[in-house]
């Protein structure tokens, strides 16, 4: 079994929408497939450096502070080129970023409804990291 790549992913949250990518040519992923502002981790980087890192190229804001979460998934991911590779995806959760959005070379953020995720094309895991996020960070007191 080949080693997981390690990734990190962002989940940014309001009460009632989510901030997501919507991966175009420049990706590797499938195109028009939704996934987390996410990517590698560097060599010599730690995971919250790659996360602060990764949600500012992929969405233009600056994440004021992230949150590490206890959960953590696997998945293989398909790739345009037709091959399948596994990915280990360390997550954060955003409560508070600054900046305006902007596109990247791989894909266009959008801030998306929680009733509309039903119906978008979303990449493993994507929906069990924000129904874990949600449940984190609105959970009653």
């Amino acid at each position: 079994m080949q080693e997981p790549i390690e990734t990190v992913a962002i989940v940014a949250l309001t009460n009632d929408s989510v901030l997501l990518i919507k991966h175009t040519e420049g990706a590797d992923h499938l195109l028009h497939v939704y996934g987390l502002p996410a990517g590698r981790v560097d060599e010599g980087e730690t995971f919250e450096q790659a996360g602060y890192r990764e949600f500012e190229e992929e969405t233009g804001m600056k994440a004021k502070t992230l949150l590490l979460s206890p959960k953590d998934y696997i998945a293989e991911i398909p790739r345009k080129d037709g091959t399948k590779k596994l990915f280990h995806m360390t997550v954060f959760l955003c409560t508070e970023w600054e900046g305006t959005l902007r596109e990247s070379q791989e894909g266009v953020p959008q801030w998306r409804a929680y009733e509309e995720l039903h119906s978008l094309s979303l990449l493993p895991n994507v929906d069990k990291a924000i129904a874990d996020a949600k449940a984190l960070l609105f959970a009653p007191k």
